[in-house]
């Protein structure tokens, strides 16, 4: 091999490298909304989280099921829900696939892992 290739590879070989790493300094692992406020918080990122669920799972005063690619507007939309309803201190919003809402809603439950969740949605959006 010519010293040329040979110095050509090496640049490569650093550059890509250098890329891969620059492009993992961003974690991608739920849950992508800030978690409640809680006194006891127990997440371990990528094992104990349920990104999905989002809000008060017991005697919720309002259960809104989205469709799973809004999971994204979860925070802003509850801050302002919220501020705008004070009253309804304890939500629930589901962001799965609506298709799986729609078999949830039918068969009345879903488990997801050790949990089972037999709420109704007052908002269902798809």
């Amino acid at each position: 091999m010519s010293k040329l290739k040979l110095i050509i590879f090496i640049l490569t070989v650093v550059f890509f490298n250098n890329t891969i790493v620059m492009a993992q300094d961003h974690r991608f692992d739920p849950p992508w909304n800030t978690p409640p406020d809680a006194k006891v918080q127990f997440t371990i990122p990528g094992i104990d989280n349920v990104p999905d669920i989002y809000g008060d799972i017991n005697d919720p005063q309002l259960v809104v099921f989205f469709a799973g690619n809004q999971f994204m507007v979860i925070d802003d939309l509850m801050k302002s829900f919220k501020l705008k309803y004070p009253q309804y201190t304890r939500v629930l919003a589901e962001t799965l696939p609506p298709g799986i809402l729609a078999k949830q809603i039918e068969a009345g439950s879903i488990v997801i892992g050790n949990m089972r969740i037999t709420l109704k949605p007052d908002v269902y959006t798809a």
